[in-house]
């Protein structure tokens, strides 16, 4: 498996206390949350939306300061239901999104879902999101900052801790930028899930590539670390490269190399998909595009052909 994880060194902690209770928003006009295009029953409905929660703010400070626009998420259900929020701007409009696929990550530090605008029935076209616990991450669109504030009830935490340490193979993202990722396009990455399971079940936090796709970065010999044996033995490592990363429609593009510096003598070309779980290269591999968003804030579209 060849894949590219940063150095993580968890400290995880069970939470104390589990936010419980109906999804909502707070700090905008006249909000109405729905389950499946349901009007829940703290809007005024019939709908028991009644869930495990998590909470995230979106600002247009990018200190991300304590806010009063809280939205707390349902987290617990399938990941099918359709959380939709309408609310109404100061002049009289209203405006309606949707969300699927929500979903805390595996070490309970992040929560990532599809977002449908202009809809509450999770219909169209999707956009992957996601929040960082307690760090402040420039949103889409790029004029808002965005942070989870408790993901307490994104647990079991030990089951993912154990997983995790169980894991046979692992990444460590960053080891060679040449040249440096500009500033600028510090914002603009895709993350790759890998494993060898071919419905690509089982990818986990130390086995997902992060690749920057930024104009300036296409020459960038971004280099990393696959170690073969369980976290954190680094006795046994395979050193990958990618050179020429590149979003297109509903993926992303590159040239591969089993060294660390772009250098060696069988480059391999690769496009992964969003959302889309394919054969890679060795064929033991399974690969899916996780997080698109370096890309669709550039304007590439989310599938193929679209």
């Amino acid at each position: 498996m060849q894949v590219q994880l940063m150095p993580i060194f968890l400290t995880l902690a069970l939470a104390t206390s589990c936010l419980v209770g109906e999804p909502s928003l707070s700090g905008v006009s006249s909000p109405q949350v729905y389950l499946n295009n349901q009007l829940c029953s703290s809007s005024g409905g019939t709908a028991n939306c009644t869930a495990n929660l998590a909470a995230t703010q979106s600002t247009k400070d990018n200190t991300c300061p304590t806010s009063s626009n809280q939205h707390l998420w349902p987290i617990d259900g399938a990941a099918s239901d359709c959380h939709g929020w309408a609310a109404t701007d100061s002049t009289g409009r209203q405006h309606y999104n949707s969300a699927d696929q929500i979903k805390c990550s595996c070490d309970g530090t992040s929560m990532t879902y599809s977002q449908y605008p202009g809809v509450l029935d999770c219909s169209g076209t999707a956009n992957p999101k996601s929040f960082q616990l307690n760090q402040c991450v420039q949103g889409t669109p790029p004029s808002l900052w965005d942070t989870a504030t408790d993901l307490s009830c994104c647990v079991p935490m030990d089951d993912c801790v154990s997983a995790l340490q169980d894991q046979a193979d692992w990444l460590q993202n960053g080891v060679r930028y040449q040249p440096e990722v500009p500033d600028a396009d510090r914002d603009l990455f895709i993350t790759i899930g890998m494993t060898d399971k071919s419905d690509c079940t089982e990818i986990n936090n130390r086995t997902i590539l992060k690749l920057y796709v930024g104009p300036n970065t296409t020459q960038t010999c971004q280099g990393w670390n696959h170690y073969l044996n369980p976290y954190p033995d680094t006795s046994v490592v395979h050193q990958n490269s990618a050179v020429g990363v590149k979003c297109v429609d509903g993926g992303v593009s590159y040239t591969q190399y089993t060294d660390v510096d772009c250098g060696g003598d069988h480059p391999t070309d690769k496009t992964d998909w969003y959302q889309q779980c394919h054969q890679g290269m060795p064929p033991t591999v399974y690969t899916e595009v996780l997080d698109f968003s370096g890309c669709l804030k550039q304007g590439y579209k989310p599938t193929p052909g679209q």
